[in-house]
């Protein structure tokens, strides 16, 4: 008989390849045929990637390893002058109300600028002045080739002009002035005492100033005063021998707390610029208050007075322009000053008969020079009974505080103490608003 062949089971499909090569046993669930391990018969079998061990990388040796300190050392000490050598960041310390100075923060100093009369807007070359103050001990920052250095606290300081004077004072630095202008231009105590002991030398002042006592006294700062060309101007002959000569221009500013602000000035100059600024607040404060309480007498209910200010001087008249110092002092007091539509802080210089037609009829005359009494002004000049104010009695004059020398603290402590001037102008014009308040500076001439 025929053979019959059975036909080959069907193979099963191919599995994934070996978990070796990345995939399932190929072998997993195959009946065994006597061939196959029956290791392989059952659930598939997870074989792990063989992992060959890497052999560790030797470290590279400098080329030239006895350089690699130095080298560091090199890049360090570059970099750091390169940070030294840019000048730091300045961080403005004020001031709000004046415009003659300015102080920075740089670095471990204090750069101060002095502006000449056209204010900040000037440039170096037009008279502007700095000062770098640094600490005694501290390096000097690099970036400001202009700047006198000047070392800090200062020790010793002669003063060319008695308005410094109360700062000094305020500060408690007055035994640091070695040397003074003149003695009969002083009203404070204190210093006319140390100046009449010898312990403040009185060196004399503009063109009569003594350059051989000033040397010798040799002190660490003078301070001075920049009266362009005229002759009675220190200030250049002391710079042409090279000294430490500091300018101020506080005399130029129209803000009454902007001369008072220049006690931050000072402070600087003694590393007491948080006493200086504690001190000027509590001025700011008064004064603001002081302004305040003026404003709210006039308003709406009262008419100011009417005021004007000065003596004539042989034929000219001075009388300050409607922006200047005296006259913003009299807006502040809520006062209407006669000439204060002449725009400008300078100086105007008019004719009696002028003055006479514009101010005859003012309610207030306050500020005749010399003045002590009513009489001073007869002999001066008759015609002042012209001005209803000298007739009627209304004349109120700032020399309630003068020294037997001559020394006028309005002039002195004035400048400082602005919220005192503004309290004696307050209680002339209305006298309702401070009851209590005895004039300080000014009184009635009698």
């Amino acid at each position: 008989p025929r053979c019959r062949v059975s036909p080959a089971p069907p193979r099963p499909p191919p599995r994934p390849p070996h978990p070796a090569f990345g995939g399932t046993c190929r072998f997993a669930n195959r009946r065994s045929t006597g061939t196959i391990p029956r290791m392989f018969t059952r659930t598939a079998y997870k074989v792990p990637r063989p992992t060959l061990p890497v052999p560790p990388v030797p470290p590279v040796p400098p080329v030239f390893p006895h350089l690699v300190p130095a080298v560091i050392v090199a890049v360090s000490a570059l970099v750091l002058g390169l940070v030294l050598a840019a000048p730091a960041a300045a961080e403005d310390l004020g001031p709000r109300y004046a415009e003659g100075f300015d102080l920075e923060r740089v670095g471990n100093a204090t750069l101060v600028t002095v502006y000449p009369p056209g204010g900040a807007a000037d440039t170096v070359t037009a008279g502007q002045a700095r000062y770098l103050l640094v600490e005694r001990g501290e390096r000097v920052p690099e970036g400001y080739p202009e700047a006198k250095v000047m070392r800090t606290p200062v020790r010793s300081a002669v003063t060319l002009s008695s308005t410094y004077l109360p700062a000094f004072l305020e500060l408690g630095v007055a035994k640091r002035i070695v040397g003074h202008d003149r003695r009969s231009w002083v009203y404070s105590e204190d210093i006319r005492t140390a100046m009449r002991k010898g312990d403040i030398a009185e060196v004399g002042s503009g063109g009569e100033l003594d350059l051989e006592k000033v040397l010798a006294l040799d002190p660490e700062v003078i301070f001075s005063y920049d009266a362009g060309t005229s002759a009675e101007n220190p200030y250049p002959r002391l710079d042409d021998l090279d000294l430490p000569v500091v300018i101020t221009s506080e005399f130029r500013e129209h803000e009454p707390l902007g001369r008072s602000e220049w006690l931050l000035f000072f402070g600087a100059f003694f590393d007491l610029e948080e006493k200086a600024r504690e001190i000027f607040s509590s001025i700011e404060e008064r004064y603001l208050e002081l302004r305040r309480m003026a404003e709210r007498a006039v308003d709406g209910s009262e008419e100011r007075p009417t005021v004007f200010l000065n003596v004539p001087w042989g034929s000219s008249w001075a009388m300050p322009k409607g922006d200047n110092y005296s006259a913003v002092f009299l807006d502040h007091a809520q006062a209407d000053y006669v000439f204060a539509d002449r725009s400008g802080t300078g100086t105007l210089h008019l004719d009696f008969e002028t003055v006479l037609s514009e101010a005859g009829d003012a309610d207030l005359w306050i500020n005749t020079g010399q003045w002590r009494s009513l009489e001073d002004g007869r002999r001066q000049n008759r015609r002042f009974r012209l001005f209803e104010a000298f007739a009627e009695g209304r004349v109120y004059n700032n020399v309630a505080r003068v020294a037997e020398g001559g020394g006028n603290d309005y002039f002195e402590s004035g400048y400082l103490y602005a919220d005192r001037v503004l309290a004696d102008l307050i209680s002339i014009f209305y006298p309702e608003v401070l009851p209590d308040h005895d004039l300080y500076y000014y009184r009635q001439l009698k």
